[in-house]
C-alpha cells in the first residue's frame, strides 16, 4: 500500500513517488565574499533568506544559517535540509544591517540573529518581529521597527518598507498575522534596485516600483505566499528585471507547502523570457549587479 501524508493545505503526498526539487548545489561564502568591492553581489542563502554586498556594504535579509551541532543537515528549528546553508553565523565577518520581513523561525531564526545581535549589528522590521526575538533572547539595543511606506538608509543604500500579507490564520488560528506584521523590502543600491516582498500575497504595492534589476521571487506553491500565478504575474510586470528563484529546493518538509513543490520552471515557462532571465542559482552563487545591469 502507497504511503501517504496530509499537508497542511489538506493535500495528499505519495511519499512512495515523491521526487522533491532540489537547489544547485551550495557554493561556500568565504571571507572574501565580505571585501568592498566595486559592485553589488546579491547572495541567496538558501530558504528565504539573502545577503547584499554593495560596495562594502553588508545587509542580511532574513537569514537563517544555523544547524544543530549533532546534526549537520538539520537547520535550526528541526527543518530537515536537502542543500547545507553556505556558512555558519560564526563566518559572517560583517554585517552593517538584519532586515526581517515577518517572524517565522526560517526568516526570524533566533539560534542566527542572538550571534549577530550580540555584536551590535543593527536591525529593522516589524514590531511583532522584535517581540518575538526579544522573547527567545535577544539582545534588542539595536533594533528599530519599521512600517510600510517609510525609508531608511545605510551608508550609499535606501531601504523602502512595502507591506505584506501573509494569512496563516486561514488554517491556523494560532499563527495571526496581521497587516503591520509583515514587511518587505525595495532596497536601492548604486548599482541597481533589489525587491524583497518576503513571504506575502501578491499586493499592489509589489507593482510599478521603478527601475528594479533583480527580482528575488518566491515560487513556492503556499498560497499564503505569491503562489505560482501570482508570482509569475509580478515577474512579468518588471520585463526587464532577472529573477533570483527562492523559497524551494532548501527543506525537505512536505507537510509545508511553502518547502514543497516548489518549482523555479513551474514559474519560469508563465514568464516572459523567463528562461533567459531566470538565475537559478544555489545557496552562496554571487549574482553581480553594475550599472543599473546584472552582470552575467
Amino acid at each position: 500500500m502507497a504511503k501517504y501524508i496530509v499537508d497542511m493545505m489538506n493535500e495528499r503526498i505519495d511519499m512512495d513517488n515523491r521526487v522533491a526539487v532540489v537547489a544547485p548545489e551550495t557554493r561556500p561564502i568565504g571571507e572574501e565574499d565580505f571585501q568592498s568591492c566595486e559592485n553589488t553581489k546579491v547572495y541567496w542563502l538558501g530558504g528565504g533568506g539573502f545577503m547584499i554586498n554593495s560596495r562594502g556594504t553588508v545587509l542580511m535579509v532574513d537569514p537563517i544559517l544555523e544547524t544543530k551541532s549533532t546534526e549537520p543537515l538539520v537547520a535550526a528549528g528541526n527543518h530537515k535540509m536537502l542543500r547545507p546553508f553556505p556558512m555558519e553565523t560564526k563566518d559572517v565577518k560583517k554585517c552593517d544591517m538584519l532586515l526581517f520581513t515577518h517572524d517565522d523561525g526560517d526568516h526570524a531564526n533566533p539560534e542566527t540573529v542572538n550571534i549577530l545581535a550580540d555584536r551590535d549589528v543593527k536591525m529593522l522590521g516589524s514590531a511583532r518581529v522584535f517581540e518575538t526575538l526579544v522573547k527567545k533572547g535577544m539582545k534588542p539595543d539595536h533594533y528599530t521597527v519599521c512600517h510600510a511606506g517609510e525609508k531608511y538608509y545605510i551608508d550609499e543604500i535606501e531601504i523602502v518598507i512595502l507591506p505584506g500579507d501573509h494569512p496563516w490564520q486561514l488554517i491556523d488560528g494560532g499563527r495571526c498575522f496581521y497587516p503591520e506584521d509583515c514587511v518587505g523590502f525595495v532596497v536601492k543600491t548604486k548599482d541597481g534596485t533589489i525587491i524583497f516582498t518576503g513571504d506575502t500575497r501578491l499586493l499592489k504595492e509589489h507593482i510599478g516600483i521603478p527601475d528594479v534589476t533583480l527580482l528575488p521571487l518566491d515560487v513556492s506553491k503556499c498560497v499564503f505566499h505569491l503562489g505560482r500565478p501570482a508570482a509569475a504575474l509580478l515577474a512579468n510586470k518588471y520585463p526587464d528585471a532577472y529573477i533570483i528563484p527562492y523559497h524551494y529546493g532548501t527543506f525537505d518538509y512536505p507537510e509545508c507547502p511553502a518547502q514543497e513543490g516548489g518549482d523555479p520552471e513551474l514559474v519560469l515557462k508563465n514568464v516572459k523570457h523567463g528562461k533567459e532571465r531566470g538565475l537559478i542559482v544555489g545557496p552562496g552563487c554571487p549574482v553581480t549587479l553594475q550599472d543599473g545591469k546584472v552582470v552575467r
